[in-house]
């Protein structure tokens, strides 16, 4: 074989070679920045999980603080509705506690709408409270149980959902 012949093929292979390596290693560099980007929204998901957890705390005390049946009726826990959501879309592990901490909002938002007095400056927390303490106290607790156990649901899996 002609040596021209032979340094053409050898130049045409090595070439080729180099392409395919170029797009070789593009190809694993977007699959490991796409990697990268997916752990970095579910930390930042979880985050906002979280932070929705915590404004439980200032629903309650706004929820028990309402100075009339209007102002408690529209004290509804969107940030319950919002940690559910987060869950089904990016957490199915805290899928079930957020669920039982949606309902014990709910029914904690009830069980105080259903006990308001109608008696001006007296909070509902309080008025419900003096109508039938029993039913606030059962809701209340059930309320600190879920939130607890979702709580610690977040902490149990937050390496595995925050690794970014």
């Amino acid at each position: 074989m002609d040596n021209t012949v032979l340094t053409a093929i050898i130049a045409s292979v090595s070439a080729l070679a180099g392409v395919t390596l170029s797009q070789v290693s593009a190809m694993i560099q977007e699959h490991i920045s796409r990697a990268h980007q997916k752990k970095k929204l579910l930390r930042e998901k979880y985050e906002q999980l979280a932070e929705h957890l915590t404004d439980g705390q200032v629903w309650l005390t706004e929820l028990l603080q309402s100075e009339s049946l209007s102002q408690a009726s529209l004290r509804t826990p969107i940030h319950a509705r919002k940690v559910a959501t987060l869950s089904a879309i990016y957490f199915p592990l805290l899928l079930e506690d957020a669920h039982n901490y949606l309902n014990a909002c709910a029914n904690l938002h009830s069980v105080i709408l259903e006990n308001h007095q109608f008696v001006a400056g007296i909070t509902a927390g309080a008025q419900a409270v003096h109508k039938n303490r029993h039913a606030v106290e059962h809701a209340s607790d059930k309320f600190q149980q879920t939130r607890q156990a979702l709580d610690e649901k977040i902490i149990k899996y937050a390496h595995q959902y925050t690794n970014a």
